[in-house]
């Protein structure tokens, strides 16, 4: 079934901010508890999500629900009639680039590896649901990536078919071999692409070989001479050309053996050059778009695990030794106020209770600080500047090294994403020089203008060496670049050795 309050999209008892701060996104709900699904929408609204959802609990109304797919599914992995593992299977056949997160109350580890495994972007306790609004932008940058990827592939097909288009009409440039002479004619066609003058290719025929990059002389020979040897029943190389001003070109040169003798022994080849230096570049983009989801992929579980381990050992050896001492306080009350005897039993009983309430204060401190951790309060209640500079003092405080503030602005307006954004890249930054940098000092700076952010950490450390092996993304640098590129910005980094780095944020302003 269709739950008909679900169904009407973000009534007035749900809207908060502005939508024009929000981020819109259209959810389909798969749960049979109306206040669970309405627990899932407010997370995401807090998150900063401009919510348009629907809950179901039912196959049939699932695959209705698809007719227009939304962003992303949340779905409970256990349901009496529908559950998730079943959504995996309509969504794939319905709008199978929609992502699904399992929101379930527990999931042992063999549940979740089998969701994943059928497709699932990510899974979120309910108990947990303060992880339901990174795991969905996560689900989103991926899908937002695959789609890149797939616009990526889809740009290579096209890009080989125009050429090949090209080719059948006669637009590439051809070359024809007389195997018995040694004579090679080449179409003035390359010529012009290559930036000569027609008039000057003959003279170009003898200093062929010198046009072909070093690299690749011995690949493009050797291919040749397979397929003269009969091994090879085409002849197919990729290489580079030097153009006239010095610039390289990728070429795919194609041919045959066109003419034999009696005994089959080549006498004439002939093929064609095609430029394809854009197909190269898209391919290589594509692999790099590759790489980075995977390096990004690896990056967040390691940071999720990193947190989770954080947080637990911080509950377990922390807060659980103090609750275990608050625990045998009370019992120790207890057993005095049973045999309470007279006035003069009242002093210790005092004494302790004033040493449980120092220990309450320094559990709430505790839980203060984790809670200060997972995201500052500063941050939501005074905003980004105010933020930024709890941020610096708190790493001085925390490491004793010198780390200076300073902001164009005492105070600067934007949406809460955008802010968060730039509070965690300096945060990831700060973080870099406490593991790499071995500074001694660190500033940063806050600058706003009418049209851009500049946001730079520096430190006087030792800088990137190369002899250490490590590359700007092991620094997290493509962490930071994702989220700079949300909203059109970059992350870029300079160093001296032995004299520091800087991390440089430029965005554009709200």
């Amino acid at each position: 079934m269709i739950d008909n309050r679900s169904m009407v999209f973000d009534d007035t008892r749900n809207r908060t901010p502005p939508p024009q701060m929000r981020t819109p996104l259209r959810v389909v709900i798969v749960e049979d508890r109306i206040t669970d699904a309405e627990l899932m929408a407010a997370e995401l609204r807090r998150t900063g999500f401009d919510l348009d959802w629907v809950r179901v609990d039912r196959s049939d109304a699932f695959i209705d629900a698809l007719a227009n797919p939304p962003d992303i599914v949340l779905a409970d992995y256990s349901l009496p009639e529908f559950d998730a593992m079943r959504a995996l299977g309509v969504l794939w056949q319905h709008a199978p680039t929609v992502p699904l997160i399992v929101v379930t109350g527990q999931l042992g580890d063999e549940a979740a590896a089998e969701c994943m495994k059928l497709g699932a972007s990510d899974y979120v306790l309910k108990d947990r649901l303060a992880r339901l609004g990174p795991a969905v932008e996560i689900a989103l940058q991926q899908r937002r990536i695959e789609q890149e990827r797939a616009q990526a592939v889809s740009a290579l097909e096209e890009s080989e078919e125009r050429l090949t288009l090209v080719l059948e009409g006669s637009q590439n440039s051809f070359w024809d071999w007389d195997l018995v002479t040694g004579t090679v004619t080449r179409s003035t066609e390359l010529a012009k692409l290559l930036g000569y003058q027609p008039s000057d290719w003959d003279e170009m025929g003898p200093r062929w070989i010198e046009l072909v990059h070093p690299d690749d002389r011995s690949i493009a020979a050797a291919t040749m001479e397979a397929h003269l040897a009969g091994s090879r029943p085409n002849y197919e190389a990729e290489y580079r050309l030097r153009r006239a001003d010095g610039t390289w070109i990728w070429i795919l040169d194609q041919g045959r053996v066109v003419r034999t003798d009696a005994d089959g022994v080549p006498l004439r080849a002939a093929g064609t050059y095609r430029d394809i230096s854009e197909a190269k570049a898209v391919r290589e983009q594509l692999t790099a778009s590759l790489n980075e989801l995977r390096e990004l992929a690896r990056r967040l579980q390691t940071v999720r695990e990193e947190e989770r381990a954080g947080i637990s050992r911080e509950v377990h050896d922390v807060l659980g030794q103090e609750m275990t001492g608050f625990k045998m306080d009370v019992k120790w009350l207890s057993d005095r106020l049973r045999t309470l005897r007279g006035p003069e039993s009242i002093p210790p009983l005092l004494e302790k209770l004033d040493g449980m309430t120092r220990q309450l204060e320094s559990t709430m401190t505790t839980i203060r600080r984790i809670a200060t951790e997972l995201r500052p309060a500063v941050l939501d209640a005074l905003g980004l500047i105010a933020a930024l500079e709890w941020q610096t003092s708190d790493f001085q405080r925390r490491y004793s090294i010198p780390c200076e503030f300073v902001s164009s602005h005492e105070d600067v307006e934007m949406e809460t994403e955008r802010a968060t954004a730039i509070f965690r890249i300096v945060q990831e930054a700060l973080t870099n020089v406490i593991r790499h940098a071995h500074a001694s000092r660190v500033r940063v700076q806050f600058i706003q203008s009418d049209s851009e952010i500049c946001v730079s950490i520096d430190d006087d450390g030792v800088g990137i060496r190369p002899n250490e092996g490590r590359s700007v993304k092991s620094l997290g640098l493509l962490g930071m670049q994702e989220r700079a590129l949300m909203f059109g910005g970059q992350v870029d980094v300079s160093d001296s050795p032995g004299s520091g780095a800087t991390v440089t944020l430029r965005m554009p302003a709200p």
